[in-house]
């Protein structure tokens, strides 16, 4: 049997086994999470699996925008950070904090004895934050993104204009 496919199954029966927690279906948390990935692993602890990707990835997100409140080390996120408004900068602080509450939810569980239905409640959860928390991210991305393109465009009508 293919991995993924005995991967899915398996996420199924945990849906139905803990309906009342509205876990997403597989196909919308690896189309947020990349949950494909665990198939290469052999395990009896599968939701606890999922809560560790869902860590890594949301993590990676609160790294990685926390580098725009803090961006001493890093030409790149100086020069993206002073093309931020300070609302901007309120809204980054704010994505961070909810991000660092689901990275301590986690660590929390982690530090417990494994209990499924506890594991399944957080991948539930944390996937109905995570969904509301992209939307921000991606505004903040989109205008980071536009800030550059505008520099990139007026310095291109210095040389040629």
């Amino acid at each position: 049997m293919n991995k993924i496919k005995k991967l899915k199954q398996d996420y199924n029966k945990l849906v139905k086994k803990y309906k009342r927690s509205k876990l997403p279906s597989f196909d919308q948390l690896n189309q947020e999470f990349g949950i494909e990935f665990l198939a290469e692993h052999e395990t009896e602890l599968l939701a606890r699996l999922i809560r560790h990707r869902i860590h890594e990835r949301v993590e990676s997100f609160a790294r990685l925008l926390e580098r725009f409140l803090v961006p001493h080390d890093s030409i790149l996120f100086l020069y993206a950070t002073k093309q931020l408004a300070e609302n901007d900068k309120h809204t980054i602080d704010t994505i961070v904090k909810r991000l660092a509450k689901l990275i301590f939810d986690s660590l929390a569980i982690e530090m417990k004895d494994y209990n499924e239905k506890t594991e399944v409640e957080f991948i539930a959860k944390a996937y109905r934050e995570w969904k509301k928390i992209r939307v921000n991210i991606a505004e903040i991305i989109s205008k980071i993104q536009s800030s550059f393109d505008e520099q990139t465009q007026a310095k291109f009508k210095q040389y040629f204009g």
